[in-house]
């Protein structure tokens, strides 16, 4: 038996695997608690051979959820994106543990995401923020030697393993955009999803922003322990029923502090915007290439950026930046300033629109929006809208 733990951190997800046997016995999320799978043998085999022999997702490992601001803080902002998709694999679990195909799609729905996650986006000024939308077939398909890094012998790609577990189908159903198969883990806004959740849940809980707004953490796990589903017209929701009101607007609060005073940031807006110019520059100099970014990693697209720095004056002057920050650790403000479209700036940011006014359940069984039963929860996802589609202009303080 062998404890895997994605990252050295107390609240880190860990994977308890028999190598001998090839198998998945258990996997400990802080926030979802423990999941067997020994009962499981075929399910428990296929878990393991995408963990262990696809590097694809193996490299989701070394792939930042935050993106560029974990160079502004690698001790605070480091989740994985390897991390985020096995949780929404689990929490899918927690809601339809029968549902295993649809399980398998919650650990492969980030797969195609590029070094420093969405920063690509704004290398290429993606406003939707789907560049690895537009790749997904290509990695599900993809050997292991394609990818930079590949530390593994057999030469397979997801496909293979999910073909040999007669499961390719979710292959067929992650691309097919007009049919949405998948409702549990995706939806469009402003209905929850198992991604929409996690990434809110996990942001909050591990790197303590919910400490600002929340005095006992086991609101958290209330919330967790709330959610369900229900059907509606042959479509599955995650609600909350009536009687949990009040975990609901905690929710939607805590929603709001990840895409308001988390996404939309300083740190976050300046870090990810400040490396994206730092990338294009690479890009044109050719320090770098797209496929680097394709198919590498943080920290190897990072060491090729800063192997050629000294090539380029504005680029340099870029990573200095971080370099001088992370050797203070001082305020962001010493380094930027937020300023009006008419003065002089660097940057112009902008984000997707996120926004959640979700379904509750009523005791007559019929489902409406939380904005409807909350005045606070309709303000908090007014206010989401309109920060999310705001341009930012940011001035570097010299």
């Amino acid at each position: 038996m062998k404890v895997l733990s994605i990252r050295e951190e107390v609240k880190s997800t860990k994977i308890i695997e028999c190598k001998d046997k090839e198998i998945i016995l258990k996997i400990i999320d802080p926030m979802y608690g423990t999941f067997d799978f020994e009962n499981d043998l075929s399910f428990s085999k296929l878990l393991y051979k995408l963990l262990n022999n696809c590097f694809a997702l193996k490299r989701l490992n070394k792939i930042h959820q935050a993106g560029a601001v974990w160079l502004w803080n690698k001790n605070l902002f480091n989740v994985t994106r390897l991390e985020h998709s096995i949780g929404v694999m689990l929490l899918i679990r927690k809601l339809k543990p029968s549902d295993l195909e649809q399980q398998i799609a919650g650990l492969l729905h980030d797969i195609s995401h590029t070094a420093f996650s969405h920063v690509i986006d704004y290398v290429v000024k993606n406003t939707k923020e789907d560049f690895h939308e537009e790749i997904v077939e290509t990695i599900l398909k993809a050997k292991n030697s394609k990818f930079i890094g590949n530390d593994i012998e057999l030469d397979i790609s997801i496909e293979d393993v999910l073909k040999e577990f007669k499961m390719e189908q979710v292959i067929t159903h992650l691309l097919d955009e007009s049919n949405n198969k998948y409702t549990i883990l995706e939806k469009d806004i402003p209905n929850l999803c198992a991604d929409r959740i996690d990434y809110t849940l996990r942001d909050q809980y591990i790197y303590d922003l919910y400490k600002s707004y929340i005095n006992d953490k086991s609101i958290i796990f209330n919330i967790i322990n709330s959610f369900e589903l229900s059907s509606n017209k042959q479509n599955e929701f995650i609600v909350f029923k009536e009687k949990n009101l009040g975990l609901a607007c905690e929710f939607t609060q805590m929603f709001k502090y990840e895409v308001v005073d988390f996404f939309s940031n300083l740190e976050n807006l300046f870090s990810n915007d400040l490396f994206a110019n730092i990338l294009r520059l690479a890009l044109q100099n050719n320090f770098i290439v797209m496929d680097d970014i394709i198919w590498g990693y943080d920290e190897y697209v990072l060491n090729k950026v800063i192997d050629n720095r000294d090539k380029c004056k504005e680029m340099n002057e870029f990573l200095m930046i971080f370099d001088k920050h992370n050797e203070k650790l001082d305020e962001i403000e010493n380094y930027v300033k937020i300023v009006n479209s008419d003065e002089v700036y660097d940057f112009i940011t902008t984000r997707k629109l996120r926004f959640v006014d979700f379904l509750i359940e009523r005791e007559n069984q019929t489902l409406t929006h939380i904005s409807s039963l909350s005045p606070k929860a309709k303000q908090q996802s007014e206010q989401m809208g309109s920060v999310s589609k705001q341009q930012t202009y940011l001035k570097i303080i010299k």
